[in-house]
């Protein structure tokens, strides 16, 4: 578990890395102290931490080159500091007389920046129940205080749907149900579901909040989509993209969809730029969420690799909103559709980075969400939310190379496992990721940072391998930061 001497120097690596450019050196458990910022090697490698130990320092030295190279030009993107996208690595050696293996195979994600961020938990004060409905109903707001059904917003109603059964919905075996309580306070969490005029359309919002995971979903959408989008009748939407992917909503069409929709010139033709703007105020002004530009993706595409959404690149088709008239469900004429905006959201990774192990209270947290972008505006969307984003620390973070940082793994594990946990007669580490680790701040209740580190798995075998645990570092100088042991 992470000392209270690391959360101090947690907090000394940002403030002394933004304000004079220095870091921490050499791998494993050192010190609580700060050192210059690393030699610069020709090519612009933080070569403060090394497979060898360097001697450790015990004041702080200041840097006597000039302290703006955090946020100056020579910063270098990521797959440069570390040595490349394609990332494998594969050593023998032992811890005592057990014989070990590293094994790194790793595909990275590229990013031209690589931030820290200190977040904040969404704490009840964070809720904002009463200003969002203020924003958007007004005087109109009134309680849904009765069962949601078919007929109502379909966003609120997948969200009442999912909250009945993830808080214990004894609906009878077999039985269909298509209406749930849209509103319910009980001692650890409670779901309201409002309606009113939004824009001078019929719109309904719920809002669930979780005591326990501090966590809040918000879903608002319009009780017709047609409404939403001034085409008469029309109450059904779909997602469209030139992938062969199943669709969303209600799509059970008897033709080609894709065909269908490239006979139709998109409403709303904005730039990925444009359409970030217009997400990013939404976002702020009206559900009063802090989430970073970069975390946004203003037309998305699926991802077959991660069976998830990624931003689509220039030349990828992006998931489109077809509506179609609630009576021509099967019709094959194009005058019967309409193809108005993209599918946006926010992205389950920073700067391209995914979250790894990333725990609060035990329960695997992120921010995500999609919303439906048309040219009239944020009209529907959905969204799960574990932290604010309060302040970005630093944009340009200085790693360690891949190498070294493997050599800083090997050498933390040989050091600081606990060879109690170990009942096998071989150790192995695989499993090799890099990503962002959430780490409280031990001074300051429900506030995290987000630190880049690197992720291994570490197993031991005895007649077959069995997983030991997980051990975390920090990417920027090779400490370890914990390792998690298997309970199982």
């Amino acid at each position: 578990m992470l000392r209270r001497k690391d959360y101090k120097w947690i907090r000394k690596w940002i403030a002394l890395s933004l304000c004079m450019g220095f870091s921490l050196s050499g791998c494993g458990k050192q010190a609580e102290t700060v050192t210059d910022y690393g030699t610069t090697s020709d090519t612009g490698e933080n070569t403060s931490g090394s497979s060898a130990r360097t001697e450790e320092k015990t004041e702080i030295e200041e840097d006597t080159g000039d302290t703006s190279d955090i946020s100056s030009g020579d910063w270098r993107k990521i797959s440069e500091q570390l040595g490349g996208t394609q990332l494998t690595y594969e050593k023998d050696f032992s811890i005592g007389q057990m014989p070990a293996k590293i094994s790194a195979d790793y595909e990275l994600n590229d990013s031209e920046t690589l931030p820290v961020w200190r977040v904040h938990a969404i704490t009840e004060d964070r809720i904002h129940e009463k200003e969002i409905v203020q924003k958007f109903f007004g005087d109109t707001a009134s309680e849904v205080r009765r069962e949601i059904g078919l007929n109502d917003a379909r966003m609120a109603y997948d969200l009442c749907e999912e909250y009945f059964y993830e808080n214990g919905g004894n609906d009878e075996p077999g039985e269909v149900k298509l209406s749930f309580p849209a509103w319910v306070d009980e001692e650890t969490c409670f779901l309201h579901t409002w309606e009113g005029k939004y824009h001078n359309l019929d719109y309904q919002l719920s809002i669930v909040w979780f005591s326990g995971e501090k966590s809040k979903k918000i879903a608002f959408g319009p009780k017709k989509w047609g409404d939403a989008i001034d085409m008469f009748s029309c109450e059904r939407v779909g997602l469209v993209s030139q992938m062969d992917i199943g669709p969303g909503y209600d799509l059970t069409l008897g033709h080609d969809f894709n065909k269908l929709a490239a006979e139709l010139e998109n409403h709303y033709q904005a730039s990925n730029e444009e359409i970030e703007s217009v997400l990013s105020s939404f976002l702020t002004n009206q559900l009063y969420l802090k989430q970073p530009s970069d975390m946004l993706y203003p037309k998305v595409i699926a991802s077959e690799k991660a069976g998830l959404y990624q931003a689509a690149e220039k030349d990828d088709q992006p998931f489109e909103l077809l509506f179609y008239r609630s009576g021509d469900a099967r019709s094959d004429r194009s005058d019967d559709y309409v193809l108005n905006g993209y599918l946006s959201c926010i992205s389950e990774d920073l700067s391209g980075q995914s979250y790894i192990v990333l725990t609060q209270n035990g329960v695997f947290t992120k921010n995500e969400g999609s919303f439906y972008v048309t040219d009239h505006g944020v009209i529907a969307g959905s969204a799960k939310i574990y932290y604010d984003f309060e302040e970005c620390l630093t944009d340009r973070t200085r790693l360690l190379s891949f190498e070294s940082s493997m050599a800083c793994l090997q050498e933390n594990v040989s050091q600081e496992l606990d060879m109690s946990k170990v009942t096998g007669n071989q150790l192995k580490i695989e499993q090799i990721s890099f990503g962002y680790y959430l780490v409280p701040d031990s001074d300051k209740e429900n506030e995290f940072y987000l630190l880049p580190a690197w992720s291994g798995w570490i197993s031991c075998y005895n007649n077959g391998w069995m997983g030991i645990g997980n051990i975390i570092q920090n990417a920027v100088d090779g400490r370890t930061v914990v390792i998690n042991y298997n309970t199982k």
